[in-house]
């Protein structure tokens, strides 16, 4: 029995560290727009039939946004998956940089819908920036 209750204080502890965690470092929430950027060369397939975007891990470091993005804060780098959900194209590992979330992104999210901004230079390379819909 004693075991059984330290045990369950484990658990409830435990509970109580996740519930005082901030919201930053939950995953983000399905509806929510994430913009990015990635190499211009990137092929990219935009729009609700185009591509899908899957952070494979944490980010890899931060990089200063240049003329993607506010230079006040960093913006953390990723490696993500590039899926084509129904057309059959290849998948691509691409690394994006985001510009929208200071804190960054959960591993596992999954951005839709991607949709062209602009052209933007980034430590004097060009980048294309898209935003895109948490599903």
């Amino acid at each position: 029995m004693k075991k059984m209750l330290v045990l369950l204080g484990v658990a409830l502890v435990g509970t109580g560290v996740l519930l005082m965690l901030p919201s930053g470092l939950l995953a983000q929430s399905q509806g929510e727009f994430v913009d990015f950027v990635v190499p211009e060369e990137t092929s990219v397939f935009t729009g609700e039939a185009g591509d899908m975007v899957v952070f494979t891990g944490k980010s890899q470091g931060t990089v200063q946004p240049g003329g993607c993005g506010d230079p006040t804060i960093d913006n953390h780098v990723y490696q993500t998956v590039f899926v084509d959900p129904g057309a059959g194209r290849a998948a691509r590992l691409t690394t994006v940089v985001v510009t929208s979330h200071p804190d960054g992104v959960a591993p596992g999210t999954r951005l839709v819908n991607l949709q062209l901004l602009n052209q933007c230079a980034l430590g004097g390379a060009n980048y294309t920036k898209y935003r895109s819909i948490v599903r």
